[in-house]
């Protein structure tokens, strides 16, 4: 909300010495009239309208900003337990100086107005000549307690001296309310789901990978706010509806409008750019499998990074495992997917696997628009025959999650008769049935299971199977396994 009645000077005259040390200096206080280096002061307001205090960064970002080429804010205020901090003339003046060479530091301003920056030459001083250009730009507020507020729309006209919102009059306040963080869910309808498609939010630094056609954004503040998509070609396209953090799971439609082709080739600030994932041993079916990957050339943590682990579908993998280059042809996506990648985004994943065979990995790294690539065949076996009745999977001490898919596998020497499947969330005391099933050649019968989230959680989980035509043959857990969300 944005205030031009009630302002913040009583608040400064009734706290002046208290404000002092933690809110103003005499640069930001040597401009009363605000014409020379003319100042908005944002204040941090709770739900109630009452004045409150904080400590985070406040962050500048060009209005359209894309964060998948460029993540970091343009200016950032460090707030330590203040009530407000302060952007001046001079602050924008410093952005736009920087903002062609985008400094290895970006600029850091404490709420006290002490400007920390660590430029390789001293291209941040203030320039002496007029600067008539306007400045399109969001706020970011995030604060150690994992709330924030986001306001876009905003501008500042050196010329007039002013800054103003949505096209609104000039202002000299704004009020920022700080809100617990959410994460969004939702859906891209995309065509090219063999290939590395981000989504992110103009102006901020929320971007998200997207992992077949689901994304997920963390950390962000309430709201509605427009998104775009990034192709793996360098395509901006917008997308139809806007982000509402209060509608989870929607199915986005991108326009066929483009906004822009970014350069794909550009320039390579990472010539020792790699992904490379650790050579893997057989896998079985029913046992815990890890893929482990890592990056060479650029640090695992750094914002600009997307990591992807995609499944080459069976058949002839789309290329030969190995390093692949930004020119890696696409995969085959006639065919569905034989394994469950727990972790698609991170470094290291466990791998489910549904059948025996090969199967092929690979781990897409992407900064800006380069990506790089590495491929890993897995071969997979049926473990070795039990000999006695007994539940292969799920095993005694695994954690499972509702919502997410399980094969359920158990062994009956002589095989082939249908069964019943049956689960305990109270360590035995009462069961209730799963599923059941129809015989199935061979010892080892399979079945997938997706926990409800209806279901709870329980540390004392148990799956029994039984023989339908022999009710007195059961195979059974011989310990617990947990049930968590």
């Amino acid at each position: 909300m944005i205030r031009t009645g009630i302002t913040w000077r009583g608040v400064l005259a009734a706290s002046a010495g208290l404000l002092l040390a933690s809110c103003g200096d005499s640069r930001l206080a040597g401009t009363s009239s605000g014409v020379d280096n003319p100042q908005l002061t944002v204040g941090f307001r709770d739900q109630d309208g009452k004045a409150m205090r904080v400590t985070g960064d406040l962050e500048v970002y060009s209005r359209d900003q894309n964060p998948a080429i460029d993540p970091r804010p343009l200016w950032t205020i460090q707030v330590r337990n203040a009530p407000l901090a302060n952007l001046t003339g001079d602050d924008f003046r410093r952005m736009r100086e920087t903002s062609a060479t985008r400094l290895s530091a970006p600029l850091t301003k404490f709420a006290s107005g002490r400007a920390q920056a660590k430029p390789a030459t001293d291209a941040s001083a203030p320039s002496q000549s007029a600067d008539t250009t306007v400045t399109e730009f969001n706020l970011l507020l995030r604060t150690e307690d994992r709330t924030g507020d986001l306001m876009m729309e905003m501008r500042f006209d050196p010329a007039t001296g002013t800054f103003s919102r949505a096209g609104g009059p000039a202002v000299s306040e704004l009020d920022a309310h700080p809100v617990p963080l959410v994460r969004y869910e939702a859906k891209l309808a995309r065509k090219d789901n063999g290939e590395v498609g981000r989504i992110y939010v103009p102006g901020t630094p929320f971007v998200a990978t997207l992992v077949d056609s689901a994304f997920a954004i963390a950390n962000l503040p309430p709201g509605v706010f427009p998104m775009r998509a990034l192709t793996a070609k360098g395509y901006v396209h917008p997308i139809k509806e806007s982000l509402d953090t209060k509608a989870q799971g929607v199915l986005h439609q991108t326009l066929p409008d483009t906004l822009e082709r970014l350069d794909v080739k550009g320039s390579d600030s990472l010539p020792g750019f790699a992904a490379v994932i650790s050579g893997s041993s057989p896998a079985e079916i029913f046992s815990r499998f890890f893929l482990d990957g890592n990056v060479l050339g650029i640090d695992p943590t750094d914002p600009r990074l997307s990591l992807l682990w995609r499944q080459i579908r069976p058949g002839k993998p789309a290329d030969p495992p190995g390093p692949k280059g930004p020119d890696t042809p696409s995969v085959d996506t006639t065919r569905p997917h034989q394994a469950q990648i727990l972790s698609p985004l991170a470094l290291q994943t466990e791998v489910a696997f549904k059948s025996e065979g090969v199967h092929y990995f690979t781990l897409s790294a992407t900064v800006g628009l380069r990506t790089v690539s590495d491929t890993i065949e897995v071969s997979v076996k049926r473990p070795p025959a039990t000999p006695k009745h007994a539940v292969l999977q799920p095993r005694p001490g695994d954690t499972l999650r509702t919502g997410a898919e399980m094969v359920l596998a158990w062994n009956f020497p002589g095989g082939g008769d249908s069964a019943q499947v049956e689960l305990s969330l109270d360590a035995g005391r009462s069961w209730s049935i799963l599923l059941r099933t129809a015989s199935v050649p061979g010892n080892v019968g399979t079945a997938y299971w997706t926990p409800s989230a209806a279901l709870g959680n329980s540390d004392s989980c148990l799956v029994r199977v039984t023989r339908i035509k022999e009710p007195f043959l059961q195979a059974a857990m011989e310990g617990f396994f947990s049930l968590l969300p």
